[in-house]
């Protein structure tokens, strides 16, 4: 995600192409409304997240099948599940004082640029949008 100020470079670059008149989706500040999703004040309860990775979501899909038959098919509990393993992970650190969010996610950018793996991804999406 674009900081405003890239987003107002990047919107000046376009209209300096000629594209001031296109439309765009609605930006949003991602700091504000990551606060108002923690405090959830109009009582929201779908969790939405799009990787634009297909391998990425059939992966997460099958671990939530996983988790789901383990949880006995309540969602409460696959997401606080979910939560505590995060939680957990934070609250121990590895060797060098990394904790294991750190330490799981240097040990999946050993085996994957995910940074190219989503560049990838989102012009393959943009492509098969283009071809609907």
């Amino acid at each position: 995600m674009p900081t405003i100020n890239q987003l107002a470079d990047w919107a000046k670059a376009e209209i300096r192409k000629g594209k001031g008149h296109y439309h765009t989706q609605h930006p949003v500040i991602m700091e504000e409304t990551r606060k108002e999703a923690i405090k959830n004040t109009a009582a929201k309860t779908r969790i939405a997240l799009e990787c634009y990775s297909p391998r990425s979501y059939a992966a997460w899909n099958e671990m939530l099948e996983y988790l789901m038959d383990r949880c006995g098919c309540n969602p409460l509990l696959v997401v606080d599940l979910l939560r505590l393993l995060v939680h957990e992970a934070r609250l121990n650190p590895g060797p060098h004082g990394d904790d294991g969010v750190d330490l799981a996610l240097m040990g999946l950018h050993k085996v994957n640029d995910y940074e190219i793996e989503l560049r990838e991804a989102r012009a393959a999406k943009k492509a098969r949008r283009k071809g609907e």
